[in-house]
């Protein structure tokens, strides 16, 4: 009989133990990782697209603020070709009508950066203006890409304008810089 008892060599297991726990630490860390990197890209997407929207917003306002100038100042009545001058953000753009040869729609393509307090860079807005002149006629002008049929009555001038706000400047759209736009619609 033996009075002394075998023991088995378990110096390995507490090792693979070991691994084995530090694994799953790792795969739900990495995963709290990845899931918390999602978030930060969905929030700073959500604030450059807020950004935008908030720009668009504002060349909005500045459009329906030069509206008055655009019309009384300019006669679409019996021109073509005309040039006006939109004041946005603290400057001015000169801009000429885009689609001379027309005289019954002229279109217009202002762009200007706007700086605002404490922003860090500039954000760009973009207008692209159509003034419509039915004094001759009746028109209807169509805007496929966007959905839109303008139905301008006999006498009238009618005006169709979309806005574009981008969350980084007019220099960097179209260079390779990922940027948000949101883009407004207005018909009056």
């Amino acid at each position: 009989m033996h009075l002394f008892k075998t023991q088995k060599n378990e110096k390995g297991f507490a090792l693979l133990l070991a691994v084995i726990v530090s694994s799953v630490v790792m795969s739900v860390g990495l995963s709290m990782l990845n899931i918390t990197l999602k978030q930060l890209s969905l929030g700073s997407n959500t604030r450059g697209s807020e950004i935008a929207f908030q720009v668009a917003n504002a060349g909005m306002e500045c459009l329906q603020y030069n509206y008055n100038t655009l019309i009384n100042d300019s006669d679409f009545t019996t021109s073509d070709g005309q040039s006006v001058s939109f004041s946005c953000f603290g400057d001015t753009d000169i801009v000429s009508d885009a689609q001379s040869g027309d005289s019954e729609i002229q279109q217009f393509n202002p762009e200007f950066d706007w700086n605002t307090a404490g922003a860090s860079s500039d954000y760009c807005v973009e207008f692209e203006v159509h003034v419509i002149n039915a004094t001759g006629g009746a028109v209807s002008q169509s805007f496929p890409d966007r959905g839109i049929t303008e139905n301008c009555a006999l006498g009238d001038i009618c005006t169709v304008a979309f806005s574009r706000g981008h969350n980084k400047d007019c220099s960097a759209i179209g260079n390779g810089v990922t940027a948000v736009q949101r883009e407004l619609t207005i018909v009056f």
